[in-house]
């Protein structure tokens, strides 16, 4: 069921390409195609008299009646899908400026290291889980963030993260921003 909503949903474009303009583009036009085939699928067979045999003739009616209906879902889904983006990468921003906040204006009797760097590190499982860990802007961050040893080690000490995905986000973000070793 996972990978039928993966498919429906286009969620399989942001493992070839981070969240962003380009992303919601194509997962819209995916998504609309896929809706509008179906659209077109169901008031055929719904006619009256229709008969369950494919016609190219046919479905070249159906396109030329039913045209704006693509750009309608076309609309919704790029409103959708870019309204979701648009809300996770302010997020995103508004925790590092909280974290940028906060290491900035507290004293250092009042702040706490180690809730601190859990704290930096959820801002990469964060970004991780939005698909925007190799957005510009945002690799950077992350990068020197997993520079951190504790940061690095609250990762792979994490159940849902572990050594081998830091390893490979690491590899990730370093191929974005052109780190050599």
């Amino acid at each position: 069921m996972n990978i039928f909503f993966e498919l429906l949903s286009a969620e399989f474009v942001l493992r070839c390409i981070p969240n962003g303009g380009k992303a919601v583009f194509l997962r819209a036009t995916l998504i609309s195609l896929m809706l509008y085939m179906l659209a077109i699928g169901l008031k055929s067979s719904a006619s009256e008299g229709a008969v369950l045999a494919f016609s190219y003739k046919q479905l070249l009616k159906e396109i030329a009646d039913t045209v704006p209906w693509l750009g309608a879902i076309f609309g919704g889904a790029y409103a959708a899908l870019y309204t979701w983006f648009s809300s996770q990468w302010a997020y995103l921003s508004d925790l590092y400026n909280h974290q940028m906040s906060i290491a900035l204006t507290v004293n250092d009797h009042q702040f706490d290291e180690e809730t601190y760097t859990r704290w930096q590190a959820a801002y990469i499982e964060d970004a991780v889980s939005m698909h925007l860990e190799t957005k510009m802007g945002i690799s950077n961050v992350v990068y020197e963030l997993l520079q951190d040893d504790g940061v690095r080690t609250a990762l792979e000490n994490d159940v849902h993260f572990g050594k081998e995905k830091v390893k490979k986000l690491t590899k990730r973000i370093e191929k974005v921003i052109g780190v050599e070793k």
